[in-house]
């Protein structure tokens, strides 16, 4: 699929952030891709958020039902009204809340590999491991041993011919 070969998803070790980054030669196709993926990310992000602030604050309210101590009640007041404006915040519409997920961006130019500097690259390191493999194999099955000769076919050893002399 296309998209599962063009789009990089990296997470920031540091933070809880997550950088989209989508290779395309065409900006403002790019450009529409970020668009669409940050408008499905921006409404998961705030369905999941309004979730988390409706649980917690059906927590506080029944502890608020339960708890009958004022020294007690008067921070979970407190703590119920930050849930409650974070809820409202979360539910406003984009124009009115605050953003939850950065704007997509595209740069000027494209950000695609160096295809020439990459072949150069390969060039240079397919001879190195074809170099490599058969280093490998002579150090695993030793160096090439010479084929014995039969007799009458093709040329004598020389060894043989300095011996038969000697005789």
């Amino acid at each position: 699929m296309w998209l599962e070969r063009n789009l990089a998803v990296t997470q920031s070790l540091q933070t809880i952030t997550t950088t989209l980054a989508v290779t395309h030669r065409d900006r403002d196709a790019a450009l529409d891709i970020l668009r669409r993926v940050h408008a499905f990310a921006e409404g998961q992000v705030r369905a999941s958020l309004a979730e988390l602030w409706r649980r917690r604050i059906a927590a506080l309210e029944g502890q608020l039902s339960a708890e009958r101590d004022v020294f007690v009640r008067t921070p979970i007041f407190e703590i119920l009204a930050q849930h409650q404006r974070a809820a409202v915040v979360t539910s406003a519409d984009e124009a009115v809340a605050a953003r939850l997920v950065s704007p997509p961006m595209v740069g000027i130019s494209p950000e695609v590999p160096n295809r020439p500097l990459l072949l150069v690259l390969l060039a240079a390191a397919a001879p190195a491991a074809a170099l490599l493999g058969a280093a490998c194999l002579v150090l695993v099955f030793g160096p090439p041993r010479p084929r014995p000769r039969r007799a009458g076919r093709g040329p004598e050893p020389i060894l043989a011919v300095a011996r038969a002399r000697e005789d």
